[in-house]
């Protein structure tokens, strides 16, 4: 449509919302490898975007499930977590739940996952969520730094 000497294109501004629109869609569906779309409640629920950025405290990162000890259980591909400890911490996970040099940090709520005893090298690192009932570190102890990604929040609700 065309007014004066402006030409209007209906829908034009709509397009690249769109465009974005499809992207955020496919990766809650793929799980694309720069923008992770979170639906579970151990973290807060949003997209998370890849980032560089050390293995640190606090850091959170995507765990490949394929690494871990399912304890027979069903598991999403990635799993988002929070890195809560890091070489030279010594753990325990046993029935109770993942001791932190001594002290209880994470009681296990179901009657399922493996024990484990050590203190964490460099290339080991304890994962865990934010709710109490997360798949996490106090049921499959300890993770491997290598695979794991970091991620922040770009939006989360």
């Amino acid at each position: 449509m065309r007014i004066g000497t402006v030409t209007i294109r209906p829908f034009a501004h709509i397009l690249p919302a769109l465009a974005v629109l499809a992207f955020v869609i496919a990766c809650f569906v793929v799980h694309h490898p720069l923008l992770y779309g979170n639906w579970t409640a151990s973290m807060p629920e949003g997209l998370y975007l890849a980032a560089k950025r050390p293995l640190d405290l606090g850091t959170i990162v995507l765990v490949p499930a394929a690494n871990l000890d399912h304890c027979g259980l069903e598991v999403p591909p990635l799993l988002l977590k929070k890195i809560a400890y890091t070489a030279g911490t010594r753990i325990i996970v046993n029935k109770t739940g993942l001791f932190a040099d001594g002290k209880l940090v994470a009681p296990r709520v179901a009657p399922i996952g493996i024990n484990y005893r050590g203190i964490l090298t460099a290339n080991q690192v304890v994962v865990l969520g934010e709710s109490p009932r997360s798949f996490d570190s106090r049921y499959f102890g300890p993770v491997s730094t290598s695979g794991l990604r970091p991620v922040v929040p770009l939006i989360t609700w």
